[in-house]
Protein backbone atom coordinates (compact mmCIF):
# COMPACT_ATOMS: atom_id res chain seq x y z
CA UNK A 1 0.00 0.00 0.00
CA UNK A 2 1.26 3.73 -0.89
CA UNK A 3 0.84 6.04 1.51
CA UNK A 4 0.27 9.60 0.22
CA UNK A 5 1.01 12.70 1.77
CA UNK A 6 -1.13 15.98 1.99
CA UNK A 7 0.69 19.36 2.79
CA UNK A 8 -1.65 21.78 4.79
CA UNK A 9 -2.65 23.66 1.82
CA UNK A 10 -3.83 21.39 -0.45
CA UNK A 11 -5.99 20.16 2.59
CA UNK A 12 -7.28 23.38 2.74
CA UNK A 13 -8.47 23.73 -0.77
CA UNK A 14 -9.42 19.77 -1.46
CA UNK A 15 -13.29 20.26 -2.78
CA UNK A 16 -15.84 17.59 -2.13
CA UNK A 17 -19.89 17.01 -2.49
CA UNK A 18 -21.36 18.55 0.10
CA UNK A 19 -24.94 20.53 1.62
CA UNK A 20 -25.29 24.13 0.67
CA UNK A 21 -27.45 27.26 1.37
CA UNK A 22 -29.94 29.05 -0.81
CA UNK A 23 -31.92 31.68 -1.53
CA UNK A 24 -35.42 31.91 -3.43
CA UNK A 25 -38.37 33.89 -3.73
CA UNK A 26 -42.07 33.76 -4.97
CA UNK A 27 -45.48 35.19 -6.29
CA UNK A 28 -48.72 34.22 -5.24
CA UNK A 29 -52.28 35.27 -5.50
CA UNK A 30 -54.92 34.62 -2.81
CA UNK A 31 -59.15 35.22 -2.62
CA UNK A 32 -62.11 34.33 -0.59
CA UNK A 33 -61.71 33.89 3.16
CA UNK A 34 -57.86 32.65 3.94
CA UNK A 35 -57.84 30.04 0.94
CA UNK A 36 -55.00 30.86 -1.74
CA UNK A 37 -52.41 29.78 -3.92
CA UNK A 38 -48.54 30.38 -4.61
CA UNK A 39 -45.63 29.47 -6.13
CA UNK A 40 -41.90 30.17 -5.85
CA UNK A 41 -38.16 29.17 -6.72
CA UNK A 42 -34.89 29.37 -5.63
CA UNK A 43 -31.12 28.53 -6.42
CA UNK A 44 -28.61 27.33 -3.97
CA UNK A 45 -25.07 26.47 -3.85
CA UNK A 46 -22.78 24.34 -1.76
CA UNK A 47 -19.32 23.33 -1.28
CA UNK A 48 -18.06 20.00 0.96
CA UNK A 49 -14.60 21.24 1.09
CA UNK A 50 -14.99 22.37 4.46
CA UNK A 51 -16.66 19.04 5.53
CA UNK A 52 -13.58 17.61 4.02
CA UNK A 53 -11.41 19.71 5.72
CA UNK A 54 -12.75 18.60 9.06
CA UNK A 55 -12.64 15.10 8.64
CA UNK A 56 -8.63 15.28 7.36
CA UNK A 57 -7.70 17.68 10.54
CA UNK A 58 -9.38 14.78 12.70
CA UNK A 59 -6.70 12.56 10.92
CA UNK A 60 -3.31 14.88 11.57
CA UNK A 61 -4.15 17.12 14.59
CA UNK A 62 -1.38 15.61 15.92
CA UNK A 63 0.65 16.91 13.01
CA UNK A 64 -0.51 20.32 12.98
CA UNK A 65 1.57 23.39 14.20
CA UNK A 66 0.35 26.42 15.82
CA UNK A 67 2.53 28.75 13.79
CA UNK A 68 1.01 28.11 10.61
CA UNK A 69 -2.41 28.14 11.94
CA UNK A 70 -0.75 31.99 13.15
CA UNK A 71 -0.36 32.40 9.08
CA UNK A 72 -4.05 31.56 8.13
CA UNK A 73 -5.52 34.90 6.50
CA UNK A 74 -9.06 33.20 7.09
CA UNK A 75 -10.39 33.39 10.23
CA UNK A 76 -13.10 30.91 10.24
CA UNK A 77 -10.06 28.29 8.90
CA UNK A 78 -8.22 29.43 11.72
CA UNK A 79 -10.58 29.08 14.16
CA UNK A 80 -11.10 25.71 13.16
CA UNK A 81 -7.12 24.66 13.13
CA UNK A 82 -7.25 25.93 16.91
CA UNK A 83 -10.13 24.05 17.87
CA UNK A 84 -7.98 20.72 15.97
CA UNK A 85 -4.89 21.62 17.64
CA UNK A 86 -6.63 22.42 21.18
CA UNK A 87 -6.32 25.72 22.87
CA UNK A 88 -4.10 24.50 25.77
CA UNK A 89 -1.59 23.23 23.39
CA UNK A 90 -1.98 26.08 20.73
CA UNK A 91 -1.11 28.59 23.52
CA UNK A 92 1.62 25.97 24.33
CA UNK A 93 3.33 25.57 20.67
CA UNK A 94 3.39 29.64 20.95
CA UNK A 95 5.41 29.84 23.83
CA UNK A 96 2.53 31.78 25.86
CA UNK A 97 3.93 32.55 29.36
CA UNK A 98 1.70 33.22 32.18
CA UNK A 99 1.76 36.61 33.59
CA UNK A 100 -0.74 37.05 36.18
CA UNK A 101 -2.84 34.43 37.77
CA UNK A 102 -5.78 34.50 40.51
CA UNK A 103 -9.00 32.84 41.54
CA UNK A 104 -12.39 34.54 40.15
CA UNK A 105 -15.58 35.48 42.50
CA UNK A 106 -16.44 31.78 41.89
CA UNK A 107 -13.58 30.07 43.12
CA UNK A 108 -12.32 29.03 39.19
CA UNK A 109 -8.94 29.92 37.99
CA UNK A 110 -7.89 32.32 35.96
CA UNK A 111 -4.16 33.44 33.91
CA UNK A 112 -3.17 36.00 31.88
CA UNK A 113 -1.50 34.50 28.96
CA UNK A 114 1.48 36.79 26.60
CA UNK A 115 2.37 34.88 23.40
CA UNK A 116 5.04 36.84 21.58
CA UNK A 117 4.29 38.06 18.17
CA UNK A 118 7.07 40.10 16.85
CA UNK A 119 4.69 41.73 14.39
CA UNK A 120 2.97 43.24 16.54
CA UNK A 121 3.23 46.94 18.04
CA UNK A 122 3.88 45.65 21.48
CA UNK A 123 5.43 42.51 20.44
CA UNK A 124 3.34 40.06 22.29
CA UNK A 125 -0.43 39.38 22.21
CA UNK A 126 -2.49 38.79 25.22
CA UNK A 127 -5.34 36.29 26.27
CA UNK A 128 -7.48 35.38 29.57
CA UNK A 129 -8.11 31.98 30.18
CA UNK A 130 -11.18 31.87 32.30
CA UNK A 131 -13.39 29.26 33.28
CA UNK A 132 -17.45 29.54 32.56
CA UNK A 133 -18.92 29.12 36.25
CA UNK A 134 -22.11 27.19 34.60
CA UNK A 135 -20.53 24.56 32.52
CA UNK A 136 -16.88 24.39 33.22
CA UNK A 137 -15.97 25.09 29.81
CA UNK A 138 -12.35 27.14 29.55
CA UNK A 139 -12.44 30.10 27.20
CA UNK A 140 -9.30 32.44 26.09
CA UNK A 141 -10.22 36.02 25.35
CA UNK A 142 -8.24 38.34 23.53
CA UNK A 143 -7.46 41.25 25.72
CA UNK A 144 -5.04 44.63 25.31
CA UNK A 145 -1.42 44.14 25.22
CA UNK A 146 -1.80 47.11 28.37
CA UNK A 147 -3.63 45.06 30.94
CA UNK A 148 -1.26 43.28 33.69
CA UNK A 149 -3.57 41.27 35.87
CA UNK A 150 -6.87 38.86 35.01
CA UNK A 151 -9.38 40.94 36.90
CA UNK A 152 -8.35 43.88 34.67
CA UNK A 153 -8.30 41.58 31.27
CA UNK A 154 -12.04 40.34 32.18
CA UNK A 155 -13.80 43.85 33.32
CA UNK A 156 -11.54 45.56 29.81
CA UNK A 157 -13.89 42.54 27.97
CA UNK A 158 -16.79 44.31 29.20
CA UNK A 159 -15.44 47.80 28.47
CA UNK A 160 -14.62 48.38 32.61
CA UNK A 161 -12.10 49.43 35.04
CA UNK A 162 -10.84 46.70 36.67
CA UNK A 163 -12.40 48.33 40.12
CA UNK A 164 -15.84 48.15 38.58
CA UNK A 165 -15.95 44.76 37.92
CA UNK A 166 -18.08 42.96 40.45
CA UNK A 167 -20.27 40.74 38.90
CA UNK A 168 -23.03 39.81 41.30
CA UNK A 169 -23.72 36.24 39.20
CA UNK A 170 -21.11 35.50 36.73
CA UNK A 171 -22.35 33.20 33.87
Amino acid sequence: MTKRTINFEEAKTTYGNGNGYGYGNGDGYGYGDGYGNGNGNGDGYGNGSLEYLVKFLVLVADKLVAKWVMKEPNQELKRIFIEAIGIDRFFSQLDAQVVHSDIDGCGNPRSLLRIPMTETTKGYLQAVRVVCPTTGRIYHLGVSPDVVTCQEAVASTFKLKPNNYHPERES
